[in-house]
């Protein structure tokens, strides 16, 4: 088939493996090949193109997803072909359609344990067809981000940074990790999306003496809070687990272990929850005590949905 790049034929059935520039699989079904065509104001991305002065062309794509989101305008379609693209993503631009040639070949890695990978804070985004990792957050639609859509997408390996002591004591508790996560903005749809290894991170050790340990971060597939009119629908969540709380300093309580959840609600109105599998959810480990006469602190528990 002329829209077709690559071609793979096991058993006697062939099915499209990768399109040709100027064409999307827009069902995910290599079957019946490369349906749909691109709009005209798509800007194309492929980390692999050679050309040291791409312009964003189906022909001469730019190499990064940052180079495209700098030309976007409202309205535009960003296509990233198959790779694996380094660092964090902001999304301004409103009207926008970010679409990866497949969750299974595109991955964006923040490669930062404390950040955000991708962020929205725009209206009515798109987001379809990648893998985001190596970050606290994986996706986050915040603030102006009313009106967006995740579908066909991964939040894989999101977790936190194990927390250090503060200079002086005080608070040095676990950071929260989460998939997704949908803050301060409303009507947000994820569908059809994955969510696994989501870790919340360890609390940290106090600088001073006598003082506890501190407690595990919270650790979900979903979080929603403080949002209205979210709708998730027929999303894979699996292995969430809480952070650990710490060993104390010489007084007998350790850190209690925060809690997991597939699906989180804090503060949300008129979610709308349908189809989604939730497995191998766990809380957190309490920190041990630092006397034989203490006891550990008490464990996270695990929820398929907390609210």
């Amino acid at each position: 088939r002329p829209e077709a790049q690559d071609v793979v034929c096991r058993g006697g059935q062939c099915l499209v493996d990768r399109c040709n520039p100027g064409f999307r699989d827009d069902n995910g079904d290599g079957a019946d090949g490369c349906e749909a065509t691109w709009p005209e104001n798509t800007i194309f991305v492929d980390q692999f193109n050679g050309n040291p002065l791409p312009d964003g062309s189906a022909e001469n794509p730019y190499t990064t997803i940052h180079a495209a989101l700098g030309g976007a305008v409202s309205g535009d379609t960003i296509a990233v072909a198959a790779g694996v693209y380094r660092g964090r993503i902001v999304i301004y631009t409103p009207n926008l359609v970010l679409r990866g040639e497949g969750m299974d070949l595109v991955t964006i890695d923040a490669n930062d344990d404390t950040g955000v990978v991708v962020e929205v804070r725009a209206n009515n985004v798109t987001l379809t067809g990648l893998t985001v990792t190596g970050g606290a957050l994986g996706v986050r639609f915040i603030g102006n981000g009313d009106g967006a859509r995740l579908t066909r997408g991964r939040a894989y390996r999101i977790r936190t940074t194990n927390q250090r002591p503060p200079p002086a004591g005080g608070n040095a508790a676990g950071t929260s990790a989460a998939g997704f996560q949908i803050q301060w903005a409303d009507r947000i749809a994820i569908t059809a999306c994955e969510a696994s290894r989501i870790t919340g991170g360890t609390g940290g050790p106090e600088s001073l003496e006598r003082t506890p340990g501190q407690d595990g971060g919270p650790g979900s597939g979903i979080y929603v809070t403080s949002s209205a009119g979210a709708v998730l629908d027929g999303n894979i969540i699996d292995d969430v687990t809480g952070g650990m709380g710490y060993p104390p300093r010489n007084i007998s309580r350790g850190g209690y272990g925060a809690t997991g959840a597939g699906i989180r609600l804090n503060q949300a109105t008129g979610t709308t929850i349908t189809g989604n599998t939730i497995t191998a959810i766990r809380g957190g480990h309490g920190g041990n005590s630092a006397r034989d006469s203490g006891s550990p602190a008490t464990g996270g528990s695990g929820y398929g949905i907390f609210v």
